[in-house]
């Protein structure tokens, strides 16, 4: 954002207070920069690697904790070493300005060494979820021609089929335990073979490498630049810094690339919001670098910003209580399937949150009773605040939006928030995700409370997806400001005082036979009212009544003291006659369970579409309607 841009906002924020908004367009309004003090509009993101923003940030917070491991603990001083030393590994295999390196990795302090090395001299690094399938891997490593591939030591077997079908000219395992000293891996890794017993889980495993050069350990990648030295590429405004994959485990995710610009423009705004994310808190960094949530936030945000960083190295959102207990974060950003694990915790029941600051709910939206009980728990047990949601994509590293403390909290029950401070969203009409160049006269931008696409431009929204050049046509379009806006697939509506709401996913909408649409948010956040209701998903299915179109069906999870109750679904049913038009009705309501969450934590939309009607189910419900 140019200075000139900055003052225009600043102009633009007076006329909003004074006024409220005039031009009746959430673009030319911004109203949400009312919330916003006048520093926090004009402070410029600094132009710089992500490397040196986290030096910058830290360099005189060198004694400071950056990393905590299973219990063992990492200051700054020892990271920006850990660092160097792997700038002088990656430069004896020769990589250099502009090369993509594959890593594999988790939660681990090897990624967050190998992420800031390659940042430093000016390289990409290709951070691929190690639960993907071997066809999968075998098409990222090729696209990307890598010839240096770093992988976490139990996901590695599997991919020793493909290697050699790909680029890749040296393997290097990255052992779980490696950061850890002698004395306390032995211990850890004694922890970890009690913890599997328990569980009736395998103990960790012990992989031998092929009989190949090709292979290697970590530790003889060290070795390797042992003697080497320590560079710093130039900052070059936009340069790649990383690739981050936007699917699940299966099919072929596209890949998004990602700039130091990127990610330091969300960290900066982030840190420009009234969230006070300070120097010495604990965060507990839950989310995986594959994912730009972990990516940006949970490592580049914590860090930044002089975090301790407690790194979870498997995502197991069911032991969400245990991790907060244990290591008493102040700080924690979840997926909906951590907080609803912590909402029905017996454990957490009594014992003291005080230290939690502003916890961060994203990824996907959340029942809105769901939410009222977390922040209920998290009140009646000491913390001063509640759950605040985020709203963004792996295209904008992660975050477009943020709930801000500021204002009325039940209005923030059901929105996400307020658009980032350097950060435009607006909403327009939707656009066939099957065309590709449009003329940007077509492309019409939608009021205040009217349901559209929304579309944001932001300095943290990606320079693309990797050799995908038909996918970023259609999600990257010239708008006629002559300004190009990412369009999310996510439909929502802007209020007048800025305000987001998330309405659902454009392939979410439910087309009846007669073209009607039906936005599931609406139909949830009724049901969720019943106070049976645990979690509830809406998904289209198809209508067998017509040749085309589909049909609402409600899949719900209840509270377990009401579980396999066929009065509280009848309940349900007549909640929604009473409160919905006619066409918003489902035709169905399903008793499920538990919700299919994907391997992100998010609900599985596509699961739920598969699960056939009930049989049982009494014809006269799944008929209700208005009359």
């Amino acid at each position: 954002m140019t200075r000139e841009e900055q003052e225009r906002n600043l102009a633009l924020k007076r006329v909003v207070e004074e006024n409220g908004p005039q031009f009746g367009k959430p673009s030319l309004d911004k109203p949400w920069l009312a919330i916003y003090k006048d520093s926090d509009i004009m402070v410029p993101v600094p132009e710089m690697t992500a490397y040196r923003y986290l030096y910058e940030n830290n360099k005189d917070n060198l004694n400071g904790i950056a990393l905590n491991y299973f219990g063992y603990k990492i200051t700054y001083r020892e990271l920006f070493a850990k660092i160097d030393e792997m700038v002088k590994s990656l430069t004896a295999f020769g990589v250099k300005k502009g090369d993509i390196v594959g890593i594999c990795c988790t939660n681990t302090p090897e990624i967050v060494y190998l992420f800031y090395a390659i940042s430093k001299i000016g390289a990409v690094a290709d951070v691929i979820d190690p639960r993907i399938n071997e066809v999968v891997m075998s098409k990222y490593l090729n696209d990307i021609k890598c010839k240096l591939f770093l992988c976490l030591e139990p996901s590695l077997p599997k991919y020793y089929g493909i290697i050699d079908q790909t680029n890749v000219e040296k393997v290097v395992s990255l052992p779980i335990l490696e950061a850890l000293p002698v004395p306390h891996k032995a211990v850890t890794i004694a922890k970890m073979v009690v913890e599997a017993k328990k569980e009736n889980k395998p103990a960790p495993p012990t992989v031998k490498l092929p009989d190949s050069d090709k292979y290697m350990t970590f530790k003889e990648f060290k070795k390797a630049g042992k003697d080497g030295y320590v560079h710093e590429e130039p900052y070059v405004k936009n340069r790649p810094v990383a690739i981050i994959h936007t699917g699940g485990t299966t099919g072929i995710p596209k890949g998004a690339v990602l700039s130091n610009d990127n990610l330091n423009s969300l960290v900066h705004q982030l840190r420009h919001t009234e969230l006070e994310f300070n120097r010495g808190q604990k965060w507990l960094s839950l989310m995986p670098p594959c994912v730009a949530y972990g990516l940006a936030n949970g490592m580049h945000l914590s860090l930044s910003c002089g975090m301790q960083s407690i790194l979870i190295p498997t995502y197991e959102p069911d032991k969400i209580d245990k991790m907060i207990l244990e290591h008493k974060p102040n700080r924690l950003a979840c997926s909906p399937a951590h907080w609803e694990y912590f909402a029905r915790s017996e454990k957490i029941k009594g014992k003291d949150l005080s230290y939690i600051i502003h916890p961060i709910e994203g990824g996907d939206a959340i029942n809105p009773e769901l939410e009222r009980q977390i922040n209920s728990i998290l009140k009646s047990q000491g913390s001063k605040d509640e759950l605040r949601k985020g709203y963004g994509l792996s295209e904008t590293c992660a975050a477009l939006c943020v709930a801000s403390p500021l204002v009325d909290n039940e209005l923030l029950i059901s929105s996400v928030g307020f658009p980032l401070v350097h950060t435009t969203l607006s909403v327009f009409e939707p656009i066939s995700a099957d065309l590709g160049e449009v003329d940007p006269s077509e492309i019409i931008e939608l009021g205040y409370n009217e349901i559209g696409e929304i579309c944001a431009q932001s300095d943290n929204v990606m320079l693309g997806y990797y050799n995908r050049p038909e996918e970023n046509a259609k999600t990257l379009r010239m708008h006629s400001d002559g300004k190009v806006w990412l369009h999310t697939g996510d439909l929502g509506l802007i209020t007048p005082d800025g305000r987001v709401f998330i309405k659902g996913r454009t392939k979410r909408i439910v087309i009846r036979f007669d073209g009607t649409k039906v936005y599931p948010a609406d139909i949830e956040s009724v049901i969720a009212k019943h106070p049976a209701v645990a979690l509830v998903a809406v998904v289209g299915v198809r209508d067998s009544a017509h040749e085309q179109g589909e049909l609402p069906k409600a899949y719900i999870v209840l509270k377990d003291e009401y579980k396999n109750n066929p009065e509280v679904i009848e309940q349900i049913a007549m909640l929604c006659n009473k409160n919905l038009i006619d066409y918003m009705v489902p035709f169905a309501y399903q008793e499920i369970p538990n919700m299919p969450y994907t391997a992100l934590g998010k609900p599985d939309f596509m699961t739920l579409k598969k699960i056939q009607t009930e049989t049982n189910l009494e014809p006269d419900l799944t008929r209700i309607r208005k009359q």
